[in-house]
């Protein structure tokens, strides 16, 4: 028994460290939740920025979509443009830079048509 504890708590520290896990499923609608570090161009220039090789969690949530509403920390941003060729969502320079610079990372959770992005100090 206590072997499987200890191979569950090994597995829910992976999906924490993995970049991609499911948080719940309710309502036919899954809210999947994704961890993106935050670049310092990222910072710069205002933008979500995931890579190709680890951003497949973050396709999947966009799933083809040409664009998508987007609340970051509390504001609504409204209708924002996916750039699939540069994998990135514009959310704005003005509230990129006012970030503090401890916040390190994005949680992205996608809720039915609308993603989620908040950003914390990497915890």
């Amino acid at each position: 028994m206590l072997k499987y504890l200890k191979l569950i708590s090994r597995i829910k520290l992976e999906f924490k460290l993995n970049l991609c896990y499911i948080i719940k499923k309710f309502g036919g609608v899954s809210i999947v939740k994704e961890r993106i570090s935050i670049t310092k161009g990222a910072r710069q220039f205002g933008y979500l920025i995931w890579n190709s090789k680890n951003g497949s969690g973050l396709e999947k949530i966009l799933q083809g979509k040409e664009s998508i509403k987007v609340r970051f920390n509390g504001f609504d941003l409204g209708e924002k443009h996916i750039d699939y060729k540069y994998h990135r969502i514009s959310l704005g320079y003005k509230l990129t830079r006012a970030m503090p610079k401890e916040h390190t990372i994005y949680e992205v959770a996608a809720k039915g048509d609308l993603l989620e992005v908040k950003s914390n100090n990497g915890q």
